[in-house]
């Protein structure tokens, strides 16, 4: 079928920018997808996702299992049942506009059933669903059961690996006091997060250390996959004392967490209907794509709990570093189930768009005990966002332990040479769809403006540098100093998704968020922040535009750019003072089990 102007009107419903680029490249087609159209419709959308998941986990409200899923984890970067949704929901507004479409590209098969089923409903004919799936067996085996078994096999390795390592360190250094009830901070243990033999911790920074009459330690969820001996070694010998899960999980914790791949399976499933559209097939897909990952270490938190408690360990407080993820959620339930005593505290101290729906915890979460009593925040902007979708919830406001960089003196930056940051976000497919950004503009821009690169320290840094080797791009430098020393000589910065934008706005310094061009844009600017200091621009030439804007910028403009960041700085950042420090280790005590 063609259209009247002889071309294939061709909608692609696809996350990977090479499908896009694969059909762009063809003369003969016309391609639909609007980025920005697009994430207009998904801004609408977060509510009713909300609720509609929380429909379904009323049903299951005291399982375990169903509360580790991705769906009920509404991570909606880990899990793809709310961008599938977006492109059902996306492609039905078109169609209700009377727009022509010729073919319809996807990569999901749920999402390929949901669109059948709608065609079906508006009774349209005509119109051909590519289903576009990667080849070779390793992506067969990716869609099929065998999956399950694979994931499996690697976790039980894995756990072996880990059993070994944690035992031949276990007469190293020194553990928790188990005689008095404990402070347990959760936290991750990632690639970097040793420094030689120091922990630096990136999460509550030094504010451990002014826990000195309370009995402190680290949870920690390792997310490496090597050099586990090494890491058990570093954290049996830190300052602070961290309780590790293998000391106390046992063979049938293990197992019980396997058997999750069952349990899950056999969970009756009740999302149907999302307003009159059959979304069962992506929330199914969903379900059951993701039933043996994260879940696992999940899983094993919450045996933890269970054990500790058998093991008549007193957890005094739970300091959760909350993102209400499924780690979070079962760490909250098994709290509040086999230690009823004990209270939690989540900490939230980053600034995410407000697309990634699981920091926003629900009304039916926090009946459901899977969600801690109070939340602090960094920063009393946030406090109502937080509790946008639960006026009940508790919230204060804590010291920004990780940020207190960001209340040093500002160095107002003066005109000349213009540095661009490319902060690239974590994960690795946003970091080179940002770098494709910067290949396609550097040429346009004059040789004043010069560039840099700054890596995620989570992203593999060898596929970002190989990838700007085998594009001419191996002559800008990678930074490698801390993002504060990287900012002191930053006049731009270009990123999506990261923190750090926030941070460099406090400094006066400019950024450009990188709208994606083919899914959900994850800006983690707050709605209604000055605009002078901050653009989302979805094409290249929109963020070529905005550079040379900046670029122009004279001295009086960079400073008045710095008054403005130093108010949303005082808004989004809770200074660390030993006025603030005092108030929150005081609630900490307040809230501790004696």
């Amino acid at each position: 079928m063609e259209s009247n102007t002889g071309k294939r009107r061709i909608l692609i419903l696809h996350p990977d920018l090479k499908t896009h680029s694969r059909y762009a490249g063809n003369s003969d087609a016309v391609l639909l997808f609007e980025p920005r159209a697009f994430n207009g419709l998904v801004d609408s959308l977060r509510r009713d996702y909300s609720d509609f998941v929380d429909g379904i986990s009323l049903k299951y409200r005291d399982n375990i299992d169903w509360w580790v899923t991705s769906v009920a984890s509404r991570d909606t970067v880990q899990s793809k049942a709310y961008l599938n949704l977006a492109y059902l929901l996306y492609l039905g507004s078109l169609l209700s506009n009377g727009t022509q479409i010729d073919v319809i590209v996807c990569g999901s098969r749920g999402l390929k059933r949901s669109i059948d089923s709608l065609l079906r409903d508006r009774r349209i004919s005509g119109i051909e669903i590519d289903l576009v799936r990667d080849r070779g067996l390793r992506n067969m085996i990716k869609r099929s059961l065998l999956v399950h078994l694979v994931r499996v096999v690697k976790f039980v390795l894995d756990t072996f690996r880990k059993e070994l390592s944690a035992r031949a360190s276990r007469a190293e250094g020194r553990r928790p006091d188990f005689k008095h009830p404990l402070l347990l901070a959760d936290i991750f243990i990632l690639d970097g997060t040793f420094k030689g033999d120091r922990f630096e911790d990136r999460y509550y920074n030094d504010f451990p250390d002014a826990l000195a009459e309370m009995n402190f330690a680290y949870l920690p969820t390792l997310c490496i996959t090597k050099e586990y001996r090494s890491v058990f070694s570093k954290m049996r010998s830190s300052k602070h004392p961290f309780l590790i899960k293998e000391d106390f999980l046992t063979a049938g914790d293990y197992l019980w967490t396997m058997l999750h791949v069952v349990r899950g399976a056999l969970l009756p499933k009740y999302y149907h209907k999302f307003r009159d559209l059959d979304v069962y097939p992506i929330f199914n897909e969903d379900f059951l794509e993701n039933l043996s990952t994260s879940s696992f270490e999940a899983l094993l938190g919450f045996r933890l709990i269970k054990r500790l408690r058998e093991r008549k360990v007193r957890i005094g407080l739970l300091l959760d570093w909350f993102e209400n993820q499924n780690v979070d959620k079962s760490l909250n339930l098994a709290i509040h189930k086999f230690h009823p005593e004990t209270r939690s505290l989540g900490y939230q101290a980053f600034n995410v768009s407000s697309n990634y729906l699981c920091v926003q915890p629900t009304a039916v979460e926090q009946n459901a005990g899977v969600i801690p009593d109070i939340v602090a925040v960094s920063g009393k902007a946030k406090t109502n966002y937080l509790k946008e979708l639960n006026s009940n919830l508790e919230v204060v406001v804590a010291p920004a332990f990780r940020f207190k960089h960001v209340w040093k003196a500002n160095e107002t930056r003066k005109g000349g040479d213009l540095s661009v940051q490319v902060s690239l976000p974590m994960m690795l497919p946003d970091s080179l769809e940002i770098l494709k950004v910067l290949r396609s503009i550097r040429a346009r821009l004059p040789s004043s403006i010069k560039f840099a690169v700054k890596i995620h320290p989570v992203t593999d840094r060898k596929k970002v540098e190989s990838f700007l080797s085998s594009n001419q791009m191996d002559t800008i430098p990678v930074w490698t100093d801390s993002f504060e020393e990287c900012l002191k000589r930053t006049s731009v910065l270009v990123s999506s998704t990261s923190s750090v934008i926030m941070e460099a706005i406090t400094k006066g310094v400019p950024a450009i968020v990188i709208g994606s061009q083919s899914q959900i844009t994850h800006n983690p600017i707050p709605p209604g922040l000055d605009q002078k200091m901050w653009a989302l621009c979805y094409t290249a030439d929109e963020v070529a535009e905005k550079i040379r804007f900046y670029s122009g910028l004279d001295d009086e403009s960079r400073a008045g750019l710095a008054k403005i960041g130093e108010k949303i700085k005082e808004e989004y950042f809770e200074p660390v003072t030993a006025e603030s420090v005092s108030g929150f280790t005081s609630l900490l005590q307040r809230m501790m089990l004696n």
